[in-house]
């Protein structure tokens, strides 16, 4: 390079180009609650795309992804297989397959790995318990009866069933979720609402339902 007034310098550059080696590649990682991570079915509902290689990862030599113009004789594939576990929760298993084409027998050579991406339903139900609550007798009884509210549940992956439980001792199920206490005595009573959603992930919450006599005495 010279300038305007004759000065002149130069350099030289060194480029070195190396071959493809398939022992460079490094796979991407497990999803398994291990390696990262399981993924959350709540988010994966809302967005499919998690799933795919742009969020989990693809095979890589240095860090750069092998689809790149940097690696022109590398070439990959994959295939999925999806198992059911539960309610919008599944496991993938992702075979993946790279190949250098340069070589005599790319298919013979072709380096394979398996990675394991889970999508669960990690937690129990959201639960909205209804306030502490007092209650009187009845007239000419000194005991209560009462109708159980209904429980509020959330639950982005699946369906909640839930059973009650007064004072420790739980009932029957009813899948109406109409549960009638009678014969409440006069005093503090536990109300424990039992929750469980499809893929068997529980929660629980408890009021205190508080039996009075709050009736006038009557003269005679």
């Amino acid at each position: 390079v010279t300038d305007g007034f004759g000065n002149s310098a130069q350099c030289v550059q060194q480029i070195i180009m190396e071959a493809f080696d398939l022992n460079q590649v490094v796979f991407p990682g497990n999803f398994d609650g291990i390696t990262n991570p399981v993924l959350d079915c709540s988010e994966v509902l809302n967005n499919p795309d998690l799933t795919e290689p742009e969020n989990t990862g693809f095979p890589t030599v240095d860090g750069v992804y092998l689809f790149l113009y940097l690696f022109c004789s590398a070439a990959m594939n994959y295939n999925d297989e999806q198992f059911f576990i539960c309610e919008n929760s599944f496991i993938i298993y992702r075979t993946w397959r790279v190949i250098n084409q340069c070589l005599a027998n790319p298919l013979g050579n072709a380096l394979e790995f398996v990675q394991t991406i889970r999508v669960e339903d990690a937690d129990g139900p959201d639960l909205t318990c209804p306030e502490d609550e007092t209650i009187s007798v009845a007239p000419f009884a000194c005991v209560a009866t009462y109708q159980v509210p209904l429980l509020g549940t959330i639950d982005a992956c699946s369906a909640v069933t839930y059973q009650v439980a007064v004072d420790g001792d739980t009932l029957v199920y009813n899948v109406d979720n109409e549960y009638i206490l009678t014969g409440l005595q006069i005093g503090e009573h536990t109300i424990t609402y039992l929750a469980t959603d499809e893929c068997f992930r529980t929660s629980n919450c408890s009021f205190t339902l508080t039996v009075e006599d709050k009736i006038e005495p009557t003269a005679i």
